[in-house]
């Protein structure tokens, strides 16, 4: 599923960034729509199974993959498999998403089992009175 996800988020990526940016190539658009965009895809490929975060940043890279094989079509000349090698180190930010997610979701966990310690804690003090 982290894959898959990853995969899709990949390629709504290129599929997406010249309405958002006018660039046809997302790494043309500068680190911060790119960046920012792979550490969304990274995070949100890795809600579904948060202990495989690892396997987000590889689905996104493969979905940039396809969509540069498959569906983008240059005008003239194109580095775009130049710029896939190059996207290998950029899909640092979407591990980095990935692990964000994966530590934010064993945060919210261990809050959650703290708080039902707390409020379990109490409930047999009052009962017990």
């Amino acid at each position: 599923m982290v894959f898959a996800v990853g995969l899709l988020l990949g390629m709504v990526i290129w599929g997406t960034s010249p309405m958002f940016t006018e660039y046809v190539e997302p790494w043309d658009a500068g680190f911060r729509y790119y960046g920012g965009a792979l550490f969304a895809a990274g995070f949100a490929a890795a809600v579904f199974l948060p202990k495989a975060f690892w396997v987000a940043p590889i689905g996104v890279y493969v979905g940039q993959l396809f969509y540069c094989l498959y569906v983008y079509e240059p005008e003239g000349v194109s580095l775009w498999p130049i710029g896939m090698l190059l996207a290998v180190f950029y899909c640092v930010a979407a591990f980095a998403g990935g692990l964000a997610c994966a530590v934010s979701v064993l945060l919210i966990r261990s809050a959650l089992g703290i708080l039902r310690f707390v409020t379990g804690s109490r409930k047999q003090v009052d009962d017990a009175t």
